[in-house]
């Protein structure tokens, strides 16, 4: 009966922790709209803004950074995941409506001074075309926007 008992209480216990902090699904943002360009000191923290536009059931974004080709093929990738609870298909219109304010995707400039192409994931195209560069090593550290997306 004890045995009974105390598997009763870790079903129930399983069951009550598996609503708690539920997220929704995760998919890449509908399209990017403008990227900033950077120049950055050899290894400082750079933070590349991202002007986004979401569909209406896309929220809570977040930047995946991948600069493992950064050194080899001079390029950094962008990936802007948000969270989507409903599909597309809710929204009054599915057009994307673009955000003023920028996600920052923020990582380590690479060590080697040089011009970097920065790109950032495309879902209409599943490519990641370049859309900004990151400059390591001269000139004024900042960023800003250029048009792209």
């Amino acid at each position: 009966m004890r045995n009974t008992v105390l598997a009763a209480a870790v079903v129930a216990l399983a069951g009550g922790l598996s609503g708690c902090g539920e997220k929704c699904n995760t998919e890449p943002v509908a399209k990017v709209d403008e990227a900033q360009s950077c120049t950055a000191a050899p290894g400082a923290t750079v933070s590349i803004g991202l002007r986004l536009c979401p569909t209406c059931n896309q929220t809570g974004a977040t930047c995946d950074v991948d600069t493992s080709a950064a050194v080899s093929d001079g390029v950094i990738q962008l990936d802007p995941i948000v969270e989507a609870c409903e599909d597309v298909t809710s929204c009054p219109s599915p057009q994307p409506a673009c955000q003023t304010n920028p996600l920052a995707c923020t990582f380590q400039a690479p060590n080697e001074p040089g011009t970097y192409q920065v790109r950032v994931y495309d879902p209409a195209t599943n490519t990641f075309p370049t859309v900004a560069t990151l400059t390591v090593g001269s000139g004024t550290p900042g960023c800003d926007f250029v048009a792209g997306g």
